[in-house]
C-alpha cells in the first residue's frame, strides 16, 4: 500500500502542537515549587540504574558470564528504571495519577524480577516455605521440578543464565493456578532476604504497594479530578496547575520505591562483593550518594555489606 510521505511543514506543525500539548512548561513550575525535592528524586532514579553495574567488574575477564547469572532480575531492573523515570516526568507535568500508576508498575517489576531471579536458583527454591504453603506457589515449584526431571541440564542452565526461567514458564506465567499473589511473593522474598536492611520489610513494601494500587484501581479520591474536587474544587475548570501537596506526596513515594529497589538490588547481587572485591569501593560510593539523597534503607544496608 502506498503511504504518502508527509511534508516537512506538516511534521514540524505536528511536533510543535505535541510539545504544547505536553505542557512541558509545568516541569519548570514543579522545579520552582520544590526544586531540591524534585531534583533529588531524579538523581535517586539514576542511582537505582547505576547500582547494578557498580556491582560487576568494569573489565570482565574473557568468557566471564557474571551478569548472565542474574539476568532474570537485571532484565526487569532496566524496565523498573524506565518506568520510574517516565513516572517522574508525568508527576512534574502535574499528571499525578499517571505518575503514581507508573510508579506502582515500577515497584511490581522490581518484585517480580527479584522473585523469578531467586526462583531460578536452587539455593532459594530449596528454602521456600512460603511457596510450599501456597497453592499456586506449590504448583509453580512442582512445574519446575517436572521440567528438571525431563531435562536435568535445565537446572544448571538456570544457575548460569537465570533469564532462561522465563522461557520455561512462558506457557503458565499468566495462568492464575501457577501465579502466586503479590502478597505471597513479598512474604517469600522477605524470607529469602531480598529486603534485608529494611525493618519489617513485608509490612513496608506492602504498605507502599497498597497505597500506589489505589491509583491503579482508580479509587475515586486518587484520580486527578478527584484530587481537584477534594483539595481545590475552584480549579476544576481552569488550566492544569502544579500542586505542592501532590508533588510532595509523589516525591516521598518515589523515594521509598527507589530505596526499596536499591536495597533489593544490593541483596540479590551481594555475592559479587566477594567474587569481585573491587566492586566494594564503587558500592561505598553508591552509599555516600544514597545518604545525600535521604535513602536511609540503602545507606544502612550497604554499610552492612561492605564493612
Amino acid at each position: 500500500m502506498y503511504m504518502p510521505v508527509p511534508a516537512r511543514s506538516q511534521v514540524e506543525a505536528a511536533y510543535r502542537y505535541s510539545v504544547r500539548e505536553l505542557r512541558l512548561d509545568l516541569i519548570k513550575s514543579s522545579f520552582n515549587i520544590l526544586y531540591k525535592r524534585t531534583t533529588r528524586s531524579h538523581d535517586a532514579i539514576h542511582l537505582l540504574l547505576s547500582t547494578a553495574p557498580s556491582m560487576f567488574p568494569e573489565k570482565p575477564k574473557r568468557g566471564m558470564k557474571s551478569w548472565q547469572r542474574y539476568s532474570a532480575f537485571i532484565s526487569y531492573h532496566w524496565d523498573t528504571f524506565e518506568l520510574a523515570h517516565n513516572s517522574y516526568y508525568e508527576a512534574l507535568r502535574a499528571n499525578y495519577s499517571a505518575g503514581f500508576i507508573l510508579l506502582r508498575s515500577a515497584l511490581e517489576l522490581l518484585i517480580r524480577g527479584a522473585f523469578f531471579e531467586c526462583l531460578a536458583h536452587e539455593q532459594f527454591r530449596e528454602k521456600s516455605i512460603v511457596l510450599d504453603g501456597d497453592r499456586a506457589g506449590a504448583r509453580l515449584k512442582q512445574f519446575l521440578s517436572q521440567v528438571f526431571a525431563r531435562k536435568p541440564e535445565v537446572e544448571h542452565e538456570f544457575e548460569q543464565f537465570s533469564i532462561a526461567i522465563y522461557d520455561k514458564i512462558a506457557r503458565i506465567i499468566d495462568d492464575h493456578r501457577f501465579r502466586p499473589s503479590n502478597s505471597t511473593m513479598l512474604k517469600q522474598l522477605a524470607e529469602w532476604g531480598a529486603f534485608c536492611g529494611i525493618r519489617y520489610p513485608e509490612a513496608v513494601v506492602s504498605r507502599v504497594y497498597g497505597k500506589l494500587s489505589q491509583d491503579v484501581h482508580a479509587h475515586p479520591d486518587r484520580t486527578d479530578i478527584g484530587r481537584i474536587l477534594i483539595y481545590s474544587s475552584r480549579q476544576l475548570f481552569g488550566p492544569k496547575r502544579v500542586s505542592r501537596r501532590f508533588l510532595l506526596e509523589y516525591s516521598d513515594d518515589l523515594k521509598e520505591v527507589i530505596d526499596i529497589g536499591i536495597v533489593t538490588t544490593c541483596n540479590l547481587l551481594q555475592d559479587n562483593l566477594i567474587q569481585y572485591p573491587e566492586t566494594r569501593e564503587r558500592l561505598s560510593q553508591i552509599s555516600s550518594e544514597a545518604r545525600a539523597l535521604g535513602l536511609g534503607y540503602t545507606s544502612r544496608r550497604i554499610a552492612q555489606l561492605v564493612r
